[in-house]
């Protein structure tokens, strides 16, 4: 009795195990395109190669980082990215958050130059 119950338990074992490796293959696939169809919707829309598009995304992570680093919040740099007045919409961010807030802009010129992306930057 106990046999025939594990053997049958088994082979369900054995199917299901199967069926996950086929599912999780094609969720794999699905998520590859997915990413691939995002990318290019992405570079036509910037009308611009995948080395461009690379180099931009890399360069705004990094001014996000900057700005991260000199004590700006998400909230404020969304609201910077917004076109909020760094002196106002920021500052109320800031004491919500019981955050004394600084402009990095008038502090240095670090970060000059490093908004490209957004049409600020050198053409080439």
């Amino acid at each position: 009795m106990y046999e025939k119950k594990k053997e049958k338990l088994a082979a369900k074992i054995a199917a299901l195990k199967e069926r996950i490796k086929k599912d999780t293959d094609e969720l794999n696939k699905a998520q590859a395109e997915y990413s691939d169809l995002c990318f290019t919707e992405i570079k036509a829309k910037q009308n611009c190669d995948e080395q461009q598009l690379a180099d931009t995304l890399v360069q705004e992570h990094n001014l996000i980082q900057l700005l991260r680093d000199k004590g700006f919040t998400d909230e404020q740099i969304i609201a910077l990215a917004n076109g909020a007045d760094s002196s106002a919409e920021s500052d109320a961010v800031s004491e919500k958050n019981g955050k004394k807030h600084h402009n990095p802009y008038a502090e240095s010129e670090e970060l000059e130059g490093q908004m490209s992306f957004y049409g600020n930057g050198d053409k080439d």
